[in-house]
């Protein structure tokens, strides 16, 4: 459920980007309760499918981006460790809680 795309193709294992996968699978299960990849070909595939909670509101755009950021099919390009870290949606999570 949590194997990157490249994984699941047989290529050879890249502990970061794997790590960013997971991270987003993670994200997926805790803001929606869903996995982002309904098939194994759809993670083979890098094919996103969000479906959001009902009831709860939509997800913001920059969660979603976020998500998308570390789902991206192809490793080089999927996001890093310091991305993430500075991406707006978690950056303005960060602060919120700070106030509150």
């Amino acid at each position: 459920a949590y194997a990157s795309s490249e994984i699941l193709r047989k290529e050879p294992y890249q502990a970061a980007p794997a790590e960013i996968w997971t991270l987003g699978v993670l994200l997926s299960y805790l803001l929606t309760g869903h996995s982002p990849f309904p098939t194994e070909q759809d993670a083979v595939e890098g094919r996103l499918v969000v479906r959001e909670r009902t009831g709860t509101g939509k997800l913001s755009r920059a969660a979603l981006h976020l998500m998308a950021r570390c789902l991206e099919k192809d490793p080089k390009r999927r996001a890093d460790v310091e991305e993430v870290r500075g991406h707006r949606w978690l950056v303005g999570a960060l602060e919120r809680g700070a106030r509150d």
